[in-house]
């Protein structure tokens, strides 16, 4: 993934067992990001403020606080 610098958008469903998501923080030019895993919470949720063309961010069904607001300051309205 670390590879895929050109990428804009991702989706990571509940089927998987993903636990590190720190790769998608090199991703510079996400603009739509899905991440609705159940494996995603407030403590490893990555920091995306290096996207600085993010307009959509989803993470239903995760156990994602506050606490990560942070960490999406670029994203925009």
């Amino acid at each position: 993934l670390e590879h895929a610098t050109n990428l804009s958008s991702i989706y990571i469903n509940v089927n998987n067992k993903i636990t590190d998501f720190t790769p998608l923080e090199s991703l510079t030019k996400l603009t739509f990001v899905t991440l609705q895993t159940r494996s995603l919470t407030s403590d490893n949720f990555p920091n995306l403020t290096s996207s600085q063309g993010l307009t959509n961010l989803s993470f239903g069904g995760t156990s994602v606080d506050n606490s990560v607001l942070a960490k999406i300051v670029n994203l925009k309205a």
